[in-house]
């Protein structure tokens, strides 16, 4: 097996191991059933957005994206989510706060989420088809070659968007789809805005690290 292969279980083993470090920490210091929310809630973030590995293949691999600039955009991308799931969490505890009712449609989503888990029947999309990707190309001036890592060059003077900033959009725009099930399903669980930000986070970290041994995987 590969060095980067092996590199790359490392480090979801590591992040895994986090994230029972981190429900330890809640049991110890939040109680047994703080503990129970959080393992609860990172199980489900971490099941349901396993979808999101294979969007990010296919995205990737769609538009030939080498594995160092992958690295960029998922690493810009996890920045994103971080900031992304906290205004959703925040949101949520202020509609639950004030529509308790809610709960039981979170419920409700949970299960639906769960059915069409076992019931695959979406059809791949090609990425170059995608709306977002029309939009940036008609909002932005978008260069018409990659340049490497970079989001952002200049041609004849004027500064213009590289492709790879366009994927980016598109791989923050997939996350927040994806968190519109997630992160609601979380809630179902626990509404305690630490717990569920908490499991998130860790679940989205140890996905991001899960993908490049699904790219390994993909290679060989």
């Amino acid at each position: 097996m590969e060095h980067r292969t092996i590199k790359a279980y490392k480090w979801v083993f590591i992040w895994i191991g986090l994230a029972g470090l981190c429900n330890l920490a809640v049991w110890y210091f939040m109680g047994t059933e703080k503990a129970l929310q959080f393992l609860a809630g990172y199980l489900i973030e971490f099941s349901l957005s396993m979808d999101n590995l294979f969007v990010f293949l296919t995205i990737f691999m769609s538009f030939g994206i080498a594995e160092h600039a992958q690295h960029r955009v998922l690493g810009w991308g996890i920045i994103g989510a971080i900031i992304l799931r906290l205004i959703f969490i925040m949101l949520g505890v202020q509609i639950v706060s004030r529509f308790e009712w809610v709960l039981y449609l979170f419920g409700v989503l949970l299960i639906i989420n769960g059915i069409k888990m076992f019931r695959k029947t979406e059809k791949v999309e090609d990425p170059h088809d995608s709306p977002i990707i029309k939009t940036v190309s008609r909002v932005l001036p978008v260069s018409p070659d990659f340049e490497g890592e970079k989001f952002f060059t200049k041609i004849d003077g004027r500064k213009m968007v590289t492709p790879l900033f366009a994927i980016l959009i598109l791989v923050e725009c997939s996350d927040i789809i994806f968190a519109i099930d997630s992160v609601p399903a979380v809630f179902s669980v626990s509404t305690d805005p630490l717990i569920v930000y908490l499991s998130n986070i860790f679940a989205i970290l140890g996905l991001r690290q899960l993908y490049f041994v699904l790219e390994h995987l993909h290679e060989r």
